[in-house]
């Protein structure tokens, strides 16, 4: 099972020997509400979430020398990201939690030889991601690319289409997810529709160009072949907002299948799955 924060610094890995998870809990979670009061109860206006913390014990084992290295090792990579205000990605199987390690306490273990670490975890958005993303291929080019096509990044590929320029994608999450949606190849104002909903931008982007959408940033860039970067803020789709969240379950979504597109979806739970 991957444990591991993962911090700008480099990442510690929790299942191993030397820094092994002793104690923790990371499935809980707890709601707060905003609510009207009536002559018996209330009626709920909003459901909010505070900052979550957690708390969790890990195991320094091995010689003097080694576990003094591996207790310098973590306070170095945890406490450079709170001093540069950068979360660290604490991973629980698939899914991470952008958090930061806010305190820490260190004693001699009294079940084993070594040290236990006592550290507070804080995640100030209380969710924790899953990322999933699929494929969508340009249709004219999907049979002359069986070995694969040349992404500006690497992904799965998903060849599969249920009709030129239409895709079906079952989404195993039953809520909305933000996402980053990447649009490569040469297109003229390209247009998406998930589910009836249209995503589009009105640029025109060149071969081995790529746009982004990056729904949780709310930013619109495209990547020229030279390396710059530019912000096309304000070219795209305004009468339909291009940051709406995309919706779980069955998504069909159809495009001209001229151009290929990549989406990255950010599922979230208020707690990592079992």
């Amino acid at each position: 099972m991957r444990l591991e924060y993962v911090g700008s610094a480099g990442t510690i890995d929790f299942t191993q020997y030397n820094t092994q998870i002793y104690k923790g809990g990371f499935h809980k979670y707890e709601w707060t509400y905003k609510a009207t009061a009536q002559a018996l109860g209330v009626i709920i206006d909003q459901f909010t979430k505070e900052p979550l913390t957690y708390e969790m014990t890990i195991a320094a084992r091995g010689n003097q020398t080694a576990k003094e290295n591996n207790l310098n090792r973590i306070q170095e990579i945890t406490e450079q990201d709170v001093v540069n205000l950068t979360p660290g990605k604490l991973y629980w199987k698939d899914w991470y939690i952008e958090c930061y390690i806010i305190a820490s306490e260190t004693y001699p273990s009294e079940d084993f030889f070594g040290a236990e670490r006592v550290m507070t975890i804080l995640a100030p958005y209380p969710f924790w991601i899953k990322e999933v993303s699929k494929d969508f291929l340009p249709v004219s080019r999907s049979e002359d690319n069986a070995g694969g096509l040349n992404y500006p990044y690497d992904y799965n590929y998903d060849y599969a289409l249920d009709i030129p320029g239409q895709s079906r994608w079952n989404v195993n999450h039953y809520a909305a997810s933000e996402f980053q949606m990447m649009l490569f190849g040469y297109c003229q104002n390209p247009r998406i529709m998930i589910n009836d909903y249209p995503y589009q931008v009105f640029d025109t982007c060149e071969e081995g160009e790529y746009i982004i959408i990056d729904s949780r940033a709310r930013t619109v860039t495209k990547h020229l072949n030279n390396g710059v970067v530019r912000n096309i803020f304000d070219l795209r789709a305004k009468e339909k907002s291009v940051f709406e969240k995309i919706p779980g379950g069955n998504l069909l979504v159809t495009w001209a299948g001229t151009f290929g597109v990549n989406i990255k979806l950010f599922t979230e739970r208020s707690e990592p799955s079992w």
